[in-house]
C-alpha cells in the first residue's frame, strides 16, 4: 500500500488496478485494494503455497470442503473440522478435528506431517470477499495484465536497469523524461540492430558498443539540467 499510495502523491493521479507479481498477493493485499476500490489483479500466493503442499504430497486446503451452515470443514477422510479459537492479530479462526481424530486416520501421512497434533485450518474474518477477490484475480483481463507487467517489469524494464532506468539522475519530472527517452532509443536501437544483422549476438555486443558511444557524443547528453 505504500507504493500505491507514493505513485499517487508523485503521478497526482488515482490507481484503478494494481498489477504486480505472486509475491504481492497477499491477504492482507487483497483486501486492503478492495476497501480501497482498488482491482488487483495479483497472481494469489496461497495457489503458490497450495502447490507447494502438492509437491509435499500434502492435502491443499482446497480440498476442505467449508459448510457456512454449519461453520465447519469436512476433511478428503470425511471427518468434521470445528472452530476452535479465533487468532486476533491474523484476524481468523482456527478449525481443528476433535481430539484424536487425525492420530488414527488413515490419510494422516497425506494430511500432515505433525507428529504429535492433527491438521489445522485458518479461516479469514472476510474470508467471503477474499475468495471473490482470488476468483477475479484469475479473470482473463487479470492475466493478460499479468502477462504484460511481466514483459515490461521481467524483460524491458530489468535490460533498462543496465543504462540507469532503476534511478534517475535528475529531479523534476521533465527531467526524467529525458532520461527515460534516451534509455528507450538505446533500447530500440539495440532491437534494430539485433533483427537486422544475420548474427543477433554478435550484433547486440557492437550495438552496445556503438550507441554508448552515440549518446556519449550526442548534444542530449550533455543537456545543462
Amino acid at each position: 500500500m505504500d507504493l500505491i499510495g507514493a505513485h499517487e502523491v508523485n503521478s497526482r493521479h488515482s490507481a484503478e488496478v494494481v498489477v504486480a507479481d505472486s509475491k504481492y498477493g497477499t491477504t492482507a493485499n487483497f483486501l486492503q485494494c478492495y476497501d480501497r476500490g482498488i482491482v488487483a489483479h495479483i497472481p494469489v500466493l496461497k495457489q503458490t503455497q497450495d502447490k507447494q503442499e502438492r509437491r509435499r504430497e500434502i492435502f491443499p486446503e482446497s480440498v476442505f470442503l467449508y459448510d457456512a451452515q454449519t461453520d465447519t470443514y469436512t476433511c478428503p477422510a470425511g471427518q468434521t473440522l470445528r472452530k476452535r479459537k479465533h487468532w486476533a492479530d491474523r484476524k481468523a479462526f482456527e478449525y481443528v478435528t476433535a481430539r484424536g481424530v487425525c492420530q488414527v486416520c488413515p490419510l494422516r501421512i497425506q494430511c500432515t506431517r505433525s507428529q504429535s497434533a492433527g491438521r489445522t485450518l485458518k479461516r479469514h474474518e472476510r474470508q467471503e470477499i477474499l475468495d471473490n477477490l482470488r476468483v477475479q484475480a484469475q479473470s482473463r483481463s487479470s492475466k493478460r495484465d499479468i502477462q504484460i507487467r511481466q514483459h515490461f517489469m521481467e524483460r524491458s524494464f530489468a535490460h533498462g536497469t543496465r543504462f540507469g532506468l532503476k534511478r534517475t539522475r535528475w529531479r523534476g519530472l521533465w527531467r526524467v523524461q529525458i532520461q527515460d527517452y534516451l534509455i528507450a532509443i538505446v533500447q530500440n536501437i539495440q532491437l534494430l540492430i539485433a533483427h537486422a544483422w544475420p548474427t543477433p549476438r554478435a550484433a547486440l555486443s557492437v550495438g552496445v558498443a556503438g550507441t554508448l558511444a552515440f549518446l556519449a557524443s550526442s548534444p542530449c547528453h550533455h543537456l545543462q539540467i
